[in-house]
Order: structure tokens, then C-alpha cells, then sequence
């Protein structure tokens, strides 16, 4: 079986975009399935060799093509659908024993794959369609007292966009079209907000460093990594580096922000990491290698995330530091907890995304450190069994393994 791997988003390494399209064809060409990858029109150039990307998409997901106040999400939705499904057009020789796998799709570019797949192809002859899920699912979800769901209730209402572009399925096309995500979270709110099956795939994230003994750490290099934002709560970060600063308690401290957003935020750790060496500041979007660099000196990952979007949505830097034997701190009721609980509980939960009680998690992981560390250890091992590359690859082609 061949496989079309597209992704609208894969034009640089900010992001998860680059990372998941290395490891989800590395998966696929290990087990033999030939694969060709098409990104974004502007892919970056030692991308585009790197991983023999197409150029092919001219709007990025994120792309907003109207200002209007009142309309302008629709106005973009569908002139998003219509680009899309052109560019879709151009792509020549796909045949009907193809799998066309499409990562992180948007509602506009699940509406233009199906309008594509559907007027190119007769229904009994046409590639089968993966569509992989990943960003957040602006869904909440109320749990009673054991855990089960009560009710659903749709925080961002554009995502009702995704109900729109799914019931453009003809039933003739109905059993070649397939929706998978990673996290169990995601794929019930999506599987809701869809109003079709969504399959919970491995999680496409792979240990990228060596094995190391956090446990016997002096001073454990706490980390807050990635793309910071509001609904990852960055405003509570300088105050929370401030109090773990001010603890006591034999530590080290790394801030990275992959992008210049949030140049509150980033002025004031600055000022703290002037005053106090012990503080890392990196500001900007790392390499492969210093990513993975990185990751290999981080001891603990703190991640103050809200509700509103962590309830029922995976995340990347989460899955990473599980692969890698990286302990974290997670909000309480969110599905980094779920899978810390899924994993052996290899970190803390704290009860709200506030400065003082994620300090009080903090310290308490470090107050049992060894065990803390231990238990890391141990889902790193874990991780390596159940979401091993080949059966990453055998779920997204379908298979049993």
C-alpha cells in the first residue's frame, strides 16, 4: 500500500507539524509502505529535502482570509474548503489502492478532502482516507463523581465546523473515510463533536534521548517547553518560577518559548533570570537537535494548562516528556492526567492552573524525588511497548498487530 501523507501546516519546525510527519513515515517506511508527503506551499527549504516534501498547499490551517466581525470565521472557513480542494486537485496518480492520510486537520480541510475524494473518485473505486486529529476540540466535558460523562457542551463554536464538514460524507463513501487521534480525551470529544467513530491511534510520539538516572539528581532542572500561550497558562509562569525560586529547595529552572508571543510574560522571566542564575530563559523555535538536546537535560515538565482546552485535548509536549522519562505536573480533570494515570502516575496532578497550588505540586514531587523519577522511568518503558513504531504504522494502515 502506498501512503499520501498531506498536511497543510508542515512548512517549518514550529510547531508539532514537522515532528509528527518524521516519525509517522519513518513508521510507514519501516514496515514497507512507500510514502510521498506533501506540506505547505512555502515549506522551508532544508524541510522540504529533509523529508522529500511536495510543495503543495497555499493556506496554512491557521490562515483567517476575512477581518469581517460577524462573519469573517465562515467567509474563511469557505474560501479555506475552496483553496484547499483546488490544491487537492493537482495532485496526479493516486490510485484507489492508495491510503491518503491527512495530519491535524482543520474543518476546512476535512470539507475539502471529502469534496475532493468524492468528486475525483467513483465510490467503489477510491483511496481510503485517514483523517488524523490534533487540535484542540473546543469541547467540555462534565464527569460525575466516578469518572463517567455526564454531559458535553461546546465552548468555541466554530468548532461546529467540524459537524458541518463531516455530514458532506455521501453514504457510498462512507466506509472509506476514517478519523483517529492519539489521545483517549480527543478522540471521545471528537467522537461527539464529529457525531462519528473517531479510533484511538498510538501516540506518535518516540523517545528522541538516551535513558538517564533523574533519580539521583541534586538540583532537578524544572521545565516549561514549547509554544506558550493564554490556555497554557503562561500569565501564571513568572510567578510561579518567582515562588519555586524563592522555595528553598535545591533546584534549576528552564523557560523556552518557541515563538516571540506572550512579550509580557517573556520580559518579566527575563528580568527574574537576570536576578537568579539558576533560571534558563530561550526565547525562539529550536532545531530537531536542540529540541531533543533539550529534553535530555529537563528532569521535570510543569504544565499549568486550562481546562477550557486540556479537558479533551491531547498534548504534544505532555506525550513527549511520557516517551522520554520526563516526570511533569498536570492539571487536575485533564487528559494529561488521564494518561499519567495510564502510565503509572510518573508525576503530580495539582487541583487549578494557578501559581500557588502548582508550586505545592512541584514541591511535593520533589519532597519524593526518587520515586518520582523511578516511576518516570518505568513509563518510558511502558511507552516504548504500546506505541512502538510498528504499531503506530499497522493502525494507520488499517491492520492488527
Amino acid at each position: 500500500m502506498r501512503v499520501i501523507y498531506l498536511d497543510a501546516a508542515l512548512i517549518g519546525e514550529l510547531g508539532h507539524f514537522a515532528g509528527v510527519c518524521r516519525r509517522v513515515t519513518t513508521a510507514l517506511r519501516e514496515v514497507g509502505a512507500e510514502t510521498l508527503v506533501c506540506g505547505h506551499a512555502q515549506v522551508d527549504a532544508g524541510l522540504q529535502a529533509e523529508l522529500g516534501v511536495l510543495p503543495l498547499f497555499r493556506l496554512h490551517p491557521n490562515a483567517r482570509l476575512s477581518d469581517d466581525p460577524v462573519c469573517g470565521w465562515l467567509t474563511s472557513y469557505f474560501e479555506t474548503v475552496r483553496h484547499t480542494a483546488e490544491d487537492l486537485g493537482r495532485i496526479q496518480g493516486i490510485t484507489a489502492g492508495d491510503l491518503v492520510v491527512y495530519d491535524c486537520a482543520r474543518p476546512a480541510q476535512i470539507a475539502a478532502l471529502l469534496q475532493w475524494l468524492q468528486a475525483a473518485f467513483p465510490a467503489d473505486n477510491c483511496p481510503s482516507l485517514l483523517v488524523i486529529l490534533g487540535w484542540p476540540t473546543g469541547m467540555a466535558v462534565d464527569r460525575d463523581a466516578a469518572g463517567r460523562i455526564a454531559s458535553w457542551r461546546l465552548l468555541d463554536q466554530a468548532s461546529c465546523l467540524y459537524r458541518l464538514a463531516v455530514s458532506g460524507i455521501q453514504p457510498a463513501f462512507a466506509q472509506r473515510v476514517r478519523f483517529g487521534t492519539s489521545d483517549a480525551c480527543a478522540a471521545e470529544a471528537y467522537s461527539q463533536l464529529l457525531g462519528r467513530p473517531v479510533e484511538r491511534l498510538p501516540e506518535i510520539q518516540q523517545p528522541q534521548t538516551l535513558p538517564r538516572d533523574r533519580a539521583a539528581v541534586a538540583a532537578p532542572c524544572l521545565a516549561f517547553l514549547g509554544e506558550q500561550r493564554f490556555d497554557k497558562g503562561y500569565p501564571h509562569v513568572p510567578e510561579i518560577v518567582a515562588r519555586l525560586l524563592a522555595s528553598g529547595v535545591p533546584l534549576r529552572i528552564l523557560v523556552q518559548n518557541s515563538w516571540e508571543l506572550m512579550e509580557e510574560q517573556n520580559a518579566a522571566i527575563r528580568r527574574l533570570a537576570a536576578a537568579d542564575d539558576r533560571l534558563t530563559v530561550r526565547i525562539g523555535t529550536l532545531r530537531p537537535e536542540e529540541w531533543n538536546e533539550q529534553l535530555a537535560a529537563v528532569d521535570m515538565v510543569i504544565l499549568p494548562y486550562h481546562l477550557s482546552t486540556y479537558a479533551t485535548s491531547l498534548s504534544g509536549v505532555g506525550a513527549e516528556a511520557l516517551a522520554n522519562g520526563i516526570p511533569q505536573a498536570v492539571p487536575a480533570g485533564s487528559g494529561l492526567e488521564r494518561l499519567l494515570r495510564e502510565y503509572g502516575m510518573p508525576g503530580v496532578v495539582f487541583p487549578a492552573s494557578e501559581a500557588e497550588p502548582v508550586v505545592a505540586a512541584v514541591l511535593a514531587a520533589l519532597a519524593s524525588w526518587p520515586d518520582v523519577a523511578a516511576a518516570a522511568a518505568r513509563a518510558r518503558e511502558l511507552w516504548a511497548t504500546k506505541n512502538a513504531p510498528a504499531r503506530l504504522a499497522a493502525a494507520i494502515l488499517g491492520n492488527s498487530m
